[in-house]
Parts: C-alpha cells; structure tokens; sequence
C-alpha cells in the first residue's frame, strides 16, 4: 500500500459495508472516531452522500485501492479499515473485535508492511479506538490513548544485534 492518490481497483466497491463511517475521524461534523456517524444508513451507506463532509469525500480504504489485498481484507468481514499517509499505514480496528488485527493473515501482513515501512520512515499502526499501537519487526509497543491530532514518532539507533527502536508520542496541545 502507498500515500498516493487513491485510484479504486475496477470491480471494487463498498457494497453494503459502512464501517469507515463507524471508525474514521470527521472534524468537519465533530464525529470521533468508533462511533456510528449519525448520517450512516447502515447496510446502504451516506445519507448525506451530495453534501458529505470533505474528509469523506478524500477517503478510500486501502481494500478499495489495493489490488493486491485478497476479499480477507473487505472491512466489513475483518473489521478492520485501512488508510494510508504520508506518514504510512494505520488499521481502524472495530472495538467490537478489538484482537481481530492479531488474527492471521493480519498480523503477519502488518509486520511484512512494518519492515518495508521503516526504512522510508513510515510507521505501522493499529488503532483500536483510541489505544494505538505501533507495529515493529521485533515487536508491538502500546503507546495507550492517543488522539487524531498527537503524532506518534519511531526513532532508530544501531544495536549490537540489529536496529534498535524507541516508540515515542508527542501529544497535542489543547
């Protein structure tokens, strides 16, 4: 997966899953994130699709835009959403089934992503409601509540046996 401009994959789509609007945060309408957005008609998708928010109308989950990614990956049946930054990939995991990210092919996946990530210095993270974690080759730091606007880092130093990481967040100011 990549931060660039998001391209649908032909004969993709959302079909009746809308659990991006159950994840994702929306600013523009105060919607935090693991919350049903009170415009969602379930099953059908945005009853306010003409006038949606533009954060909605940016955002396509990396199963709609990544060939690559098997059926596995439709949000609605592993429960998880995918977006990709800039600054590399996050999993919105549903607080529903809040271990569904360590199931496999996840879990190994998101470690294959860490290692490529890592050295383009890009992070992996999974968000389960607001407790985030960061996906490293070796291991998984949980970094606890964070919100949208906090910015977790990865800070790199060589080790006698390899790479050593050091997981920090620097919180936002109110």
């Amino acid at each position: 997966m990549s931060a660039r401009p998001a391209e649908v994959v032909r004969g993709r789509g959302c079909g009746q899953c809308t659990l991006c609007c159950k994840l994702m945060w929306v600013d523009e309408i105060g919607k935090p994130g693991g919350t049903w957005c009170p415009h969602v008609v379930r099953g059908r998708g945005c009853g306010i699709y003409a006038e949606r928010p533009q954060a909605c109308r940016a955002f396509h989950c990396g199963y709609i835009t990544t060939a690559e990614l098997g059926d596995e990956w439709f949000p609605a049946r592993c429960k998880m959403v995918l977006s990709s930054k800039e600054t590399g990939l996050t999993a919105l995991v549903d607080a529903s089934r809040p271990d569904a990210w360590r199931a496999a092919p996840y879990y190994e996946q998101f470690k294959t992503w860490a290692r490529q990530l890592i050295p383009k210095g890009q992070t992996m993270l999974v968000r389960v409601g607001a407790r985030c974690f960061v996906i490293l080759p070796d291991e998984d730091v949980d970094v606890g509540n964070v919100t949208p606007a906090d910015a977790v880092f990865l800070d790199i130093a060589p080790g006698p046996v390899g790479p050593l990481y050091r997981v920090r967040c620097e919180r936002a100011r109110a």
